[in-house]
């Protein structure tokens, strides 16, 4: 699944609520352009129990750990088409349908891909 229909699926069936990040990969790609891999374990999702998402031409990234806190535990999600992109946060402060300064945990990219791996 890639963009639009990424958004449709991934929201529609709240795949990503109540799940959890386990590793990130973020490297350089073959157009010296940064790529991000987010592999997340779903909890209680019928037929599936990981999905790894891949953010290419990242423009922006920021996330946050402290170790007394969970490892990226999602409790809400926001995934959202914009003029230049994709936008998707981990931690939102909202679940509105724009792009909040006090978001966390966000990946801004020109193309966002999906992928059930279990």
């Amino acid at each position: 699944m890639k963009n639009e229909s990424l958004i449709d699926v991934l929201i529609k069936e709240n795949y990503i609520r109540d799940a959890r990040i386990y590793k990130f990969e973020l490297y350089e790609n073959q157009v010296e352009s940064v790529s991000i891999d987010i592999y997340i374990k779903l909890i209680n999702k019928k037929g599936y129990s990981e999905l790894k998402l891949t953010f290419t031409n990242v423009v922006e990234y920021s996330f946050y750990y402290k170790s007394d806190r969970y490892f990226y535990y999602i409790e809400t999600f926001k995934l959202l088409k914009f003029s230049d992109g994709f936008y998707a946060s981990f931690d939102p402060i909202d679940e509105s349908k724009i792009i909040n300064d006090e978001d966390q945990d966000y990946i801004k990219a020109m193309s966002v891909e999906g992928y059930f791996i279990k």
